[in-house]
Parts: C-alpha cells; structure tokens; sequence
C-alpha cells in the first residue's frame, strides 16, 4: 500500500488545489512530515535545498507540470524513489544529494 495524498506547496498563500501535488510515498516508508513539496510555481525557493529530487511531467489536462520533492531526514532520501508525484506516466526526474547531482532518469 501507498500513501497518496495532495501535499500543498509551502510557498503558495492561497489554499486550492490547484496550489500543490498530488503525491505518492512508497508503502508508507516514509512520513509526510519528512518531505516538503514546492509546485511548479516556486521551483526557486527549493532549488537551495541540497536533498531535492525534480520532477517534470505532462498531466493528463496535457499541461506541463513540475515539481520539488526535498526530503528532510535520512529516511525520506534513503526512500527517494518512491516519494514522487502521484502520475501514472513514467516520471522525468534529476535527484540531487548534498546538493550535487546524482542521477537523472524516468521512475
């Protein structure tokens, strides 16, 4: 089982749904406390954050989307793979640790 809930982003000041991310946490390894989710729309305030993994996708309304996944223990990085964006397409991402980039791919 998964955990599939709509993180909001931290930085938006209006509470809608269009203002957040549908996201996925692999069989509840990790919390929802333990990562934090910036949209499309304030890519910027996470790029500072040194465990982040980007994702860039076309939704189903065919628009395209992007999100930040900073993990904020060790348990949300040891798990990273499986805390991402709630999309059934396979998901471009680059991961980066320590702030350096460490891979780069399709989940």
């Amino acid at each position: 089982m998964c955990d599939i809930y709509h993180a909001k982003c931290p930085a938006c000041e209006e509470e809608s749904e269009e203002n957040g991310t549908d996201m996925h946490l692999s069989d509840f390894s990790t919390c929802r406390d333990e990562v934090v989710v910036f949209c499309g729309k304030h890519l910027e305030k996470a790029i500072e954050c040194k465990n982040r993994t980007e994702f860039a996708w076309v939704g189903d309304d065919s628009v395209q989307h992007r999100a930040v996944v900073v993990a904020l223990t060790q348990n949300a990085m040891d798990n990273w793979d499986g805390n991402h964006p709630n999309e059934s397409a396979d998901l471009p991402f680059k991961h980066y640790e320590d702030g350096k980039l460490v891979g780069e791919g399709l989940l």
